[in-house]
C-alpha cells in the first residue's frame, strides 16, 4: 500500500527522498517515544504529515498481523487502508497518545474479526510461528485438508484467548516483537509478558488438544 493512500477522503503526503519532519526536537529523554507521542498529538489535531509518519512506521507490522489472520494479500492490503482510515477518524478520541500502538492493533484485531465473521468459510492460518506444522508432503503424511483444518482450529483458539494473553501471543509470534518490545507496548514488565505468554500457550494447547 503506497504512502499516498486515501485517509479520511484525502491523501497522505508522499515524501520522495524527504523524511517526515521530526517533532521531537533535541530531547534526549527517550526521543523515539517523544517523537511518536508528538506525532500522535499532531495527527489528532488534523496534521496529515504527522499521520503520514505514523502510517509509515506502523503499516508494515499492521499488515503482517492482518495477513496472519486473513491469509489473503488483497484482503490484507485493503484492510490495512481501512484500519488506518478508522484510526484517522477516531484519533482525536484517544486520551493516552503513548498507548497509540496498542490502540491501533486493537482496531486491526477488531477489523480482522469482523471480516472473518463475514466469511462463509474460514481459511487456514499459516502464519503463526508457534504452530510449526510441516506442510512438505514427503515429510508429513497429513493431507492438505487435514492441515488446513488443524490450522483453522489454531486461529479460532487464538481468538478465544483472554485479551492480554492474545495480545502477547499476537505481538510475539505474529508481529515478531521481543519480550522487551511487548513489555513496552503493553506497559508491563518483561516477567509479566513471559507469564502471559506461558499461560496463553498453555491455554492454546489445551484448546487444541480437545478440538483436534
Amino acid at each position: 500500500m503506497a504512502t499516498n493512500s486515501a485517509i479520511g477522503g484525502q491523501f497522505l503526503p508522499e515524501r520522495s527522498g524527504e523524511r517526515v519532519r521530526d517533532r521531537a526536537g533535541d530531547s534526549s529523554n527517550n526521543p523515539q517515544q517523544l517523537l511518536d507521542i508528538e506525532n500522535v498529538n499532531a495527527a489528532a489535531a488534523g496534521d496529515q504529515t504527522a499521520f503520514a509518519y505514523l502510517f509509515q512506521t506502523r503499516s508494515a507490522k499492521i499488515s503482517k498481523y492482518l495477513n496472519s489472520l486473513l491469509l489473503d494479500p488483497a484482503d490484507t492490503e485493503e484492510s490495512v487502508g481501512e484500519v488506518f482510515v478508522t484510526a484517522w477518524r477516531k484519533l482525536r478520541k484517544l486520551r493516552q497518545p503513548e498507548r497509540f500502538d496498542s490502540w491501533l492493533f486493537r482496531i486491526a484485531h477488531n477489523h480482522a474479526v469482523d471480516r472473518l465473521r463475514k466469511r462463509k468459510k474460514t481459511e487456514p492460518l499459516d502464519g503463526l510461528a508457534m504452530h510449526k506444522i510441516d506442510t512438505n508432503p514427503q515429510r508429513c503424511p497429513q493431507s492438505s485438508l487435514e492441515i488446513a483444518e488443524q490450522q483453522r482450529y489454531i486461529r479460532e483458539a487464538l481468538l478465544r484467548l483472554p485479551d492480554e494473553q492474545r495480545e502477547v501471543l499476537t505481538f510475539r509470534f505474529l508481529v515478531g516483537m521481543s519480550h522487551g518490545e511487548v513489555a513496552g507496548q503493553l506497559d508491563k514488565s518483561v516477567e509479566a509478558v513471559r507469564a502471559l505468554q506461558y499461560r496463553g500457550l498453555k491455554s492454546l494447547r489445551s484448546m487444541m488438544a480437545t478440538s483436534i
